[in-house]
């Protein structure tokens, strides 16, 4: 310690300041080391949040492997109706089912790292023995992410259960026309036409790439199917609903021609509505006939419910109703109903109405005033009233093959008369009893020829000798057992499996068409004409281009880019021409102009994602394009058809594909939009298809190929003054991607 003179107060004193410089030292070396420990901490810190970082991007990285894996299913539908015996989940020497053979797995770039993704059978035995069930499998997927140095890596292990498969899950555009009615209420009516004169032809049965059509006509709901054509209207395959069919006319002077298929109503059998047929002709010169044609299982009337034909005011000198008739002529096709039948006819001075075999699961009425009608055999059951089997004609006729009833079969017949051949009864008597009355003939002024007859109640003949006439042959009672009622499955009918839903589009897979398009000969490309480089701009908004091709020199001053396939609509502030509507001032469209000036490819697809814009087509002709040209236009908003005549033109073979997320509507001045034989439409539309005005053809006929697939309806009217219009069916051959997957993943769970 050192001491110094205090001269304030004349003497010695201590000197204290080497205290305070040793509390100096030791604050700041107590605050240093606070300062380190809060970076070390910091670092710490930072580090920690980067590893968490990077696992939670591993592991989301990880998972779009686990995507990856199910997406695979979805394409490769083998993948999960088969399993291999060296396939199977963590059993030594196995290798994945997917990649096949690659035990390492398959590894893509995601999200600035990668995963390695393997698809295994799963091993388990218990408690399912899932090693023997195909739906049941194991993915394994590994992210990894490498960021400043350190590097993570997390692994997921999911078993997945997935739904049998489905080669159905496309089904709605096995339909020339399939109608939702999402928004209607499922009421709905057939296209129209706007003349008298002409043949329409609807082919939903003829086969297009080695696949059959499942039908003409598919409606969720009610469809009503108008007569009153002077034009003949041939429909070739099932016409379906699934609530119930109507076929409706007054002053008809053409026909309605099925071939080749059934009328089916009530698919969705329990649900509420009627599902049933009815049919009414009044005052015709045509009339409705059902042919089977030679097509196995055709020309039939199914309902789950009741079928009601009304045939009143007939001047026709042909055949009113003509049903189930086969090529050489036979009544093999006919009614199925589940419930009742229902055939009257009056004031008929033509042919007979003619049915085929009847089969109702309850009751079967036949009424004759004055006209004709003949049937094949009937097969019913019983009402609740105890009838099966009810004839009864009024100066008339009614001819029946043989009768199967488990209810009374009777007829009344005034200066008319019955013929019938076997008759096999029960009784009017609910459940198995016997008893009651079977067979009741009540004759005036007739004539009556039965064939033989067994029943399991009573048999009554009543007529007047002389003036009635009744011959029957041999009478067994009381017969038993008691025949049981017949069965419809309508399901069966339509040849389906479960009720049709609306294909949805996998929006991503038109994207990235359109993109592809796009880096081959989009708005960013420039083909030289000479040596045919492809010469890419800047990426600027338009882009710039070198003045010569870097390849042979040759100018690209005069040469236009490739157009836009992933299109927009341009916003307000967009000088006009950058956008994707090339200079259209209404914001909210997007107008498309395609003919031969523009550099497509011969199979291209257009899309836009928004779906507040609406595409117009100002202009489509393809007339100078090759005949194997093929063209799709995909908008998730609506799309409407603006061309004029003179601007649309669908050359012989050209393929034109719209699918719209809204409506597709035609607002075109000009009529034509259909012209030239042998062309393919296949429009599929969220909401609605319209068409109106149209001209098929002046006198010509055409034959036009395609499917029209809407979620609510479709409908169309035809301006042509002589119509000679086919319709075929075709499909639409896009990749199970493109459309909701076959594959349904039921149960996801991490290991």
């Amino acid at each position: 310690m050192s001491h110094i003179w205090d001269f304030r107060h004349g003497k010695m004193a201590k000197d204290e300041s080497g205290y305070i410089m040793i509390m100096s030292l030791f604050v700041l070396v107590i605050a240093s080391a606070i300062g380190v420990g809060l970076v070390v901490v910091g670092i710490n810190e930072f580090n920690l949040s980067l590893r968490t970082k990077l696992m939670d991007q591993a592991y989301a990285i990880a998972e779009a492997g686990i995507n990856r894996a199910t997406v695979q299913m979805q394409l490769d539908e083998t993948l999960c109706s088969s399993c291999g015996a060296n396939n199977f989940y963590m059993v030594s020497g196995n290798t994945p089912q997917w990649p096949a053979g690659d035990i390492n797995g398959k590894t893509e770039s995601f999200g600035g790292g990668s995963y390695t993704v393997t698809l295994w059978q799963s091993e388990r035995t218990s408690p399912t023995n899932e090693r023997i069930l195909a739906t049941h499998k194991v993915i394994r997927s590994t992210g990894t992410v490498t960021q400043g140095g350190t590097t993570a890596e997390r692994t997921i292990e999911a078993r997945v259960v997935t739904g049998p498969i489905n080669t159905e899950y496309d089904a709605s555009f096995d339909y020339l026309i399939y109608n939702g009615y999402s928004e209607e209420g499922g009421n709905g009516t057939w296209p129209g036409n706007r003349y008298w004169t002409g043949t329409w032809t609807f082919d939903g049965y003829t086969p297009d790439q080695g696949r059959y059509p499942k039908g003409a006509i598919y409606t969720k709901g009610n469809i009503n199917i108008p007569v009153s054509l002077a034009a003949t209207a041939n429909i070739y395959g099932n016409v379906v609903a699934t609530n119930s069919v109507a076929f409706s006319n007054t002053v008809n002077v053409g026909n309605i021609n099925i071939r080749k298929g059934n009328v089916v109503a009530g698919l969705n059998r329990d649900e509420v509505g009627s599902n049933s047929i009815n049919i009414n002709v009044g005052f015709s010169v045509g009339g409705l006939r059902i042919y089977a044609d030679g097509a196995a299982g055709k020309g039939h009337l199914v309902a789950y419910k009741d079928v009601t034909f009304n045939s009143f005011g007939s001047a026709n000198f042909s055949n009113t109703l003509l049903l189930g008739v086969n090529q050489s002529g036979v009544l093999d096709g006919g009614i199925k109903a589940g419930q009742d039948v229902s055939i009257s006819g009056s004031v008929g001075i033509g042919q007979s109405t003619l049915v085929g075999n009847i089969w109702s699961g309850r009751k079967t009425n036949v009424n004759s005033s004055i006209g004709s009608i003949r049937t094949a055999s009937i097969n019913a059951g019983q009402h609740t009233n105890g009838d099966g089997v009810v004839l009864t004609t009024t100066l008339g006729s009614i001819d029946t093959g043989a009768i199967t009833s488990r209810g009374k079969v009777s007829a009344n017949a005034t200066a008319a008369y019955v013929n019938t051949g076997d008759i096999y009864a029960g009784n009017n008597v609910i459940g198995e009893g016997g008893g009651g009355t079977g067979v009741d003939w009540q004759i005036l002024f007739a004539y009556s020829n039965v064939g033989n007859v067994r029943s399991t109640g009573a048999v009554y003949w009543n007529w007047i000798p002389l003036i009635t006439w009744i011959n029957h042959g041999s009478v067994t009672t009381p017969y038993t057992p008691k025949p049981t009622a017949p069965t419809v499955d309508v399901l069966s009918e339509a040849g389906l499996t479960k009720p049709v839903d609306l294909v949805e589009p996998n929006w991503s897979y038109f994207q990235a068409q359109a993109a592809q398009d796009d880096l081959v000969n989009g708005p960013n490309i420039k083909k030289c004409p000479n040596c045919r480089r492809a010469v890419e701009g800047d990426g600027d908004l338009p882009p710039n281009f070198p003045s010569n091709c870097p390849t042979c020199g040759a100018s690209l001053a005069a040469v236009s880019p490739g157009p836009a396939h992933i299109i927009w609509d341009r916003a307000a502030a967009e000088p006009v021409g950058t956008g994707g509507d090339y200079g259209d001032a209404n914001d909210g469209y997007i107008d498309i102009h395609w003919d031969d000036t523009l550099p497509y490819s011969s199979n291209e697809t257009v899309y836009n994602g928004d779906t507040s814009k609406t595409i117009r087509i100002i202009k489509l002709n393809w007339q100078n394009l090759s005949q194997q040209f093929e063209g799709t236009i995909a908008g998730r908003g609506d799309v409407l058809l603006n061309a004029s005549d003179t601007n649309w033109f669908i050359n012989t073979s050209n393929k034109l594909n719209i699918c719209a997320g809204r409506d597709i509507i035609r607002q075109a001045n000009g009529v034509t939009l259909f012209e030239r034989s042998d062309s393919h439409f296949h429009f599929w539309a969220k909401r609605n298809i319209s068409l109106n005005d149209l001209t098929f053809s002046i006198v010509g006929g055409n034959t036009l190929y395609g499917s029209f697939t809407a979620g609510n309806k479709f409908t169309f009217t035809d301006m042509s003054f002589i119509t000679n219009l086919t319709f075929k069916w075709s499909r639409w051959p896009l990749p199970a991607q493109a459309w909701t997957e076959p594959v349904r993943i039921l149960n996801w769970k991490e290991i």
